[in-house]
């Protein structure tokens, strides 16, 4: 079976199937899937990248969704300080501040991989996102989660 949050004999969806959003008490967990289907809880689209996932739903559908969310709301500096491309001081501090003993995205490198070789390491990292910002768009590896179902003490595990 592969890896992630599919359990119960449930093979993950191939590209091209349905989204295959499950909806749980924390909310709905989504498979980004070659396909845009809508997955009925919020009525949009689990893709983000029209190359791969379809397009986006339309503006006025987005902005009622979030207007109707129960999210904090930006100041018009602070939408400014978001849209500025990533600086050199922004991923020295992000990286003195993850946790030890992780290990973030697919690769299986820790943290202290990055922060040992940060000399070496971070210059090409930023270079690459400099490169994505101005085309607007993140690498495949960059847009993949995975999810792992952790099992709670006195639980079923079999009742996802």
């Amino acid at each position: 079976m592969a890896s992630g949050s599919w359990s119960r004999g449930r093979e993950r969806p191939r590209a091209g199937e349905a989204c295959g959003a499950w909806p749980t008490q924390g909310g709905t967990r989504h498979n980004r899937s070659a396909s845009y289907k809508p997955c009925g809880r919020l009525g949009l689209g689990c893709g983000t990248s029209e190359d791969k996932a379809g397009p986006l739903p339309p503006p006025a559908q987005l902005r009622e969704f979030f207007q109707a969310s129960p999210l904090t709301r930006l100041t018009e500096a602070q939408l400014l300080d978001l849209d500025k491309p990533v600086e050199m001081d922004e991923i020295k501090q992000a990286l003195r501040h993850l946790a030890h003993n992780k290990t973030p995205g697919g690769h299986g490198l820790p943290i202290e991989y990055y922060q040992t070789f940060s000399e070496q390491t971070l210059m090409p990292y930023l270079t690459m996102l400099q490169e994505e910002y101005e085309l607007g768009r993140l690498s495949e590896p960059q847009r993949e989660a995975i999810m792992v179902v952790l099992h709670k003490k006195g639980l079923d595990p079999r009742d996802v």
